[in-house]
This record gives structure tokens, C-alpha cells and sequence, in this order.
């Protein structure tokens, strides 16, 4: 299965016309690509500017008219631009993955605010109540940031609190790192380095935990899994589901129970062991 990334935007933050980009869907998908991810800073403002309001729903349901489209996958969302449309949409369109990735950044408001990020951590947790109130077997992955300037002890603590409420299926987590050129450079209460180290160990222990109930949450659950290679040891097959973005999250090791499998296809996969980071299946008969 050969997958694309189409970006929804051109120069620095200009908006693709619609057609544009259903149209080299169609070239991707006539080339034999079969899952587009859409990305962008944030895909949800996509056509704020050129169509004077959010017209993510109607792209997706734009591009899954090509009959070649397996898989549409969302990246990069903000979560003031979960819309109830956005939440149907991802529900209801069968060609849509059940997955959102929302980089929060942070869980502390005034760290957001330093940010210039328009949403507060209410509004995130808003949004994903709501997404997986209507959508049950979402996967939910984001990215956050300690060490920004101004991180104050109490706002990593914050941001702490935060992730085990918002219980993200996956996590990243990035120190931050002064860039020579941007606001941030400039900005004062640079946090030590050791202390930024020392909060990213924290945050990943804290995450390891919530991914491990997470894919024990999956434990004998059936999903399809598309075959991607074989593992280098010969003894699995590697693929992913719905469920694991290509590059970023961790992959499904399948054992065929019975004949081999071929690769790019796709089969039912019963998961039956899991640690933190990988999931374990066996094929279904």
C-alpha cells in the first residue's frame, strides 16, 4: 500500500484550493496510493482564508469520491476547529480513519498563552470528550513541549495533571530549543537545561503507563492490519491498522496462523500481546 502526505497549504500559510488538491489526490491515487494523510499547521483552519470558513469536512468528503482512496488520515489539528461537521465527518465517512493527531503543546494556560495558541486546556478537554464520546475507538495522539520559557514549576505540574486527564492513546514529547531568529529566542525565563531534561523523563514515564492500559485497552480486539514488511528477525509481519500513523507510532507484529501473508494486503488481526510502544496480533480465521 503506498500512502502520500498532501499538505493543505502553499507558501507560508495560504490555503490550496480545494480542486488543486482533489486533483493530486487524483494523480496519487491513479500512481497506486491508497491512504493520503492530510497535513498542515493546522489542518482544521484549512480554507479560512480563501473560502472565509473551515472547510476540512468537505474536502475529506471531496477526496474519499476517488474510488482508489482507502484511507484518509487527518493530522495536526487544533481543537478549537473540532467541529460537531469535523466529528460527523470523521464518524461517519467509512474512508475516514478513526485518528486525530491535536498537538497541545502544553497543559498549563499561561504557557499556552506564551505560545500564542488560541485554545486553553478546557477547550482541549472539551474536544476530546466530545470526539470520543462520538467516536469510541478513536485514536487520539499528541505532542507536547516542556522547558518553554516561563515554565514554572507549577505549570509543569500543570501540564502533568493535564496529560493523565487527557489520556492520550500516544505521546510525543520535545524539549524546547531556542532558534536564533524567533520570539521565543527572546524571550526570558529560559529554563535550565538539565531541569527541561529532567522534565521530559517525567513526562514519558507518566505517558509509558497511560500507552500501556491504553493497548492493553486492545488486548483481543479484532482490527484490520495492512502488511507493510516483514520484521528483521523473519519471525513477524509488520504492519498497521487504523489506528498507527506511518513513521510516528509503533507498529503491529502479525504471526499468520496459517498461510503466509502477502504484503499490501490487508487482513483481520486479533491483538493478543502488547507492551507500552508494540502491539502483537495473530491473523483471524
Amino acid at each position: 500500500m503506498c500512502i502520500c502526505a498532501i499538505p493543505l497549504i502553499r507558501g507560508p500559510y495560504i490555503s490550496r484550493p480545494m480542486e488543486d488538491i482533489v486533483k493530486e489526490a487524483a494523480y496519487l491515487s491513479d500512481a497506486g496510493s491508497s491512504e493520503i494523510i492530510l497535513t498542515a499547521q493546522d489542518t482544521t483552519r484549512y480554507g479560512m482564508d480563501i473560502y472565509g470558513k473551515r472547510m476540512l469536512p468537505e474536502l475529506v468528503r471531496e477526496l474519499s469520491k476517488l474510488p482508489q482512496i482507502r484511507l484518509i488520515r487527518i493530522m495536526y489539528t487544533y481543537s478549537d476547529g473540532i467541529t460537531d461537521e469535523l466529528v460527523a465527518e470523521i464518524k461517519n465517512n467509512p474512508k475516514v480513519a478513526h485518528y486525530i493527531d491535536m498537538p497541545v503543546q502544553h497543559g498549563d494556560d499561561s504557557v499556552l498563552l506564551s505560545m500564542k495558541r488560541h485554545d486553553t486546556a478546557e477547550m482541549i478537554t472539551d474536544s476530546l470528550v466530545r470526539l470520543r464520546k462520538e467516536i469510541p475507538d478513536i485514536i487520539l495522539r499528541t505532542t507536547v513541549m516542556v522547558g518553554f520559557p516561563g515554565e514554572t514549576n507549577e505549570a509543569f505540574d500543570n501540564l502533568l495533571k493535564q496529560i493523565s486527564i487527557w489520556n492520550f492513546d500516544r505521546l510525543g514529547c520535545f524539549e524546547f530549543s531556542p532558534e536564533e531568529g524567533t520570539e521565543a529566542f527572546e524571550m526570558k525565563g529560559r529554563i535550565r537545561k538539565d531541569i527541561s531534561a529532567k522534565r521530559y523523563r517525567q513526562v514519558m514515564a507518566l505517558q509509558q503507563g497511560i500507552s500501556e492500559s491504553k493497548n492493553q485497552g486492545r488486548m483481543q480486539t479484532v482490527t484490520d492490519v495492512t502488511i507493510e514488511t516483514i520484521s528483521d528477525d523473519g519471525i513477524f509481519y509488520v504492519g498497521r491498522s487504523y489506528g498507527e500513523a506511518p513513521e510516528v507510532d509503533p507498529s503491529i507484529y502479525v504471526a499468520a496462523t496459517s498461510e503466509p501473508l502477502e504484503i499490501g494486503r490487508t487482513y483481520p488481526i486479533r491483538i493478543v500481546d502488547c507492551s507500552a510502544y508494540d502491539l502483537t496480533g495473530v491473523t483471524e480465521s
